[in-house]
């Protein structure tokens, strides 16, 4: 009789088939996962190729029946500052809009007022402050125009369709000096419940039928889910997000339009929006050009939808774990230029 040797001699017979039982386990699970890869591919392609719709269309008809509208920023972006000056001039001349809402720290109101109120205009008071306009940032130019366009159309409209613009963002955000990670999780986490009690307080309490378009970082738009940030062996620092916030005081209200956009850098920023991996799943199936689509089931087969970016000492993720993008947002918009 012959005994088995070298590796196999020392696992035995029986190892042997079992280590390689498990490769093929392996190699099926492979093979299986790319196939179910490529079908939820093919199916996410066809269904946008039949379904998408112009990006202003899309918001212009959810604003005829919603009263307030999430379109999503991505700093940094041009693209989606010139998307929002269209959306607000379109929504404006057809169903109207009371207030335009910005992911900017409430410290600059006095400054956005100044400059809305000024006659001729003036940007004087939004070119001395660099937070009014995101600095350092290179899309400020365009995201002056989203104020520029605002202040154009209430020269053209009665009182009663005058548009105002409110910093919503915590008054210490972003931070000016370099803060710890505990520190930054702390206050990144009460940033929208300020921004919830500033839109209740300066809005709808004034207007309880306010029609509300809010434009800033789109985790801030997501209805469902929370963020949680931690650093070391701490508890995690939970987020609601304002867009869930709304939605609980304001049902059937509001809807959530999340953007891939490119940007004019590259953004590490912890817990900031930059966009979907939409585009890398579907890879050379993308369109080229700018379209909406309403989020459906076809989405579900994209894991972590949501780009997640995390920092030494700082981690950030979107829960819960294995969530769809169907019940975050209601439609995806592509700007590819």
């Amino acid at each position: 009789m012959v005994l088995p040797t070298g590796r196999f001699g020392r696992l035995g017979v029986t190892g042997a088939f079992g280590v390689a039982a498990l490769l093929l386990i392996l190699v099926i699970g492979a093979v299986l996962d790319l196939s179910a890869s490529r079908a939820g591919q093919g199916r996410l392609a066809e269904y946008i190729e039949t379904a998408m719709v112009d990006p202003v269309e899309a918001i212009v008809s959810a604003a005829r029946t919603h009263r307030i509208i999430f379109l999503a920023d991505v700093h940094g972006s041009a693209a989606t500052k010139r998307l929002a000056a269209e959306a607000i001039e379109a929504v404006a001349a057809s169903s109207g809009v009371d207030a335009v809402v910005l992911d900017v720290t409430s410290d600059a109101q006095a400054y956005i007022d100044r400059y809305i109120d000024s006659s001729p205009e003036n940007t004087a008071s939004l070119l001395a402050h660099p937070a009014v306009l995101q600095e350092p940032n290179p899309a400020s130019r365009e995201y002056l125009d989203v104020y520029r366009r605002v202040w154009r159309i209430n020269r053209n409209v009665g009182p009663d369709r005058r548009i105002s613009i409110y910093a919503a963002d915590a008054p210490d955000w972003p931070p000016e000096k370099a803060i710890s990670p505990a520190e930054f999780a702390r206050r990144y986490a009460r940033r929208d419940s300020v921004m919830a009690e500033i839109i209740e307080q300066r809005i709808f309490l004034r207007n309880p039928r306010a029609r509300v378009l809010i434009f800033m970082g789109g985790f801030h738009g997501l209805q469902s889910g929370r963020g949680a940030l931690q650093t070391g062996g701490a508890a995690p620092t939970n987020v609601t997000w304002l867009a869930t916030r709304l939605n609980a005081r304001h049902p059937g209200e509001i809807v959530t339009f999340l953007t891939d956009a490119p940007t004019g850098r590259v953004n590490g920023a912890v817990a900031e929006y930059v966009g979907t991996r939409i585009p890398e799943f579907l890879g050379d199936d993308l369109p080229s050009r700018n379209f909406a689509v309403r989020i459906n089931d076809a989405f579900d087969a994209i894991a972590d939808p949501l780009i997640e970016r995390d920092s030494p000492g700082l981690d950030f993720e979107i829960l819960p774990r294995g969530y769809n993008l169907r019940d975050m947002a209601d439609t995806w918009i592509r700007i590819g230029s």
